[in-house]
């Protein structure tokens, strides 16, 4: 019967069209990319060439509170490197010059850290007209650095600097 015949090549077509799908790398069968984790990534091509760096933003409620003047529009961020952070960030936004934010280095360590630092020491400074930008050691390791503008503290970030880990100089 011809009929007979044809439904079953039509049916091995079909049986061998599927196996081929199933034994399709992932790769030409398609795969999500696009806001995926980094670890789904790797999977997807292998272990990264370079560092993956990613800043994650935090309420600044508790911050306006240590600080009063801390605007309500600034951010609060830390930048994570291969998952482990490694600057810590206020973002005042002082936007067209209006307020004015008084950075006080002893009490966001203190506020981050959970104590007071070992040592507040200015080790760099500069500045041109109508700033001053300084880098302080906190001790343990940590630094800050942060730009003193006619509106206030700009550019305030923690970080760590090896010169700032005891013994102190």
């Amino acid at each position: 019967m011809p009929n007979d015949r044809f439904l079953k090549l039509t049916a091995f077509c079909l049986g061998l069209l599927l196996s081929l799908v199933a034994l399709t790398p992932q790769a030409l069968a398609g795969r999500y990319v696009l806001n995926q984790t980094p670890e789904t990534l790797q999977r997807y091509f292998g272990q990264s060439l370079n560092q993956v760096t990613y800043t994650l933003n935090y309420p600044t409620q508790d911050l306006q509170r240590l600080f009063p003047d801390f605007p309500k529009q600034g951010n609060f961020k830390i930048t994570f490197v291969n998952n482990k952070a490694q600057k810590i960030e206020l973002e005042p936004n002082l936007a067209g010059g209006q307020g004015n934010f008084s950075y006080d280095s002893a009490k966001f360590f203190e506020y981050i850290f959970g104590y007071k630092p070992p040592i507040n020491k200015v080790i760099n400074e500069s500045g041109g007209e109508g700033f001053k930008t300084y880098e302080v050691c906190l001790g343990d390791g940590v630094a800050t650095s942060y730009t003193i503008s006619a509106p206030g503290a700009l550019f305030i970030s923690l970080y760590y600097k090896k010169a700032c880990e005891p013994p102190y100089k």
